[in-house]
């Protein structure tokens, strides 16, 4: 698996697992709260900055689960996941 699709800002875009940067939590600014994933992205209209609430990444499937947190460099005990 290379690669999948996510709807971002109103686009579909195809998120290539290699190209994936600085993988990082997302984090509410008000709570503090882990809300989902934050990584950069060359995306070619605004900024480089993918993110993904915990609700999106929930509907994904598993193994693309897995291979994003592998590709993040994150552990995710929320989904069972490590990393390390």
């Amino acid at each position: 698996m290379r690669s999948f699709w996510f709807e971002f800002d109103g686009d579909k875009l195809e998120i290539i697992f290699r190209l994936i940067k600085n993988g990082r939590w997302w984090y509410n600014s008000e709570t503090g709260k882990k809300i989902g994933v934050k990584f950069d992205y060359p995306y070619p209209e605004n900024d480089d900055e993918i993110v993904i609430s915990f609700v999106d990444l929930e509907d994904f499937d598993p193994a693309v689960q897995s291979m994003l947190f592998q590709s993040l460099k994150l552990d995710a005990p929320e989904f069972g996941l490590t990393y390390s």
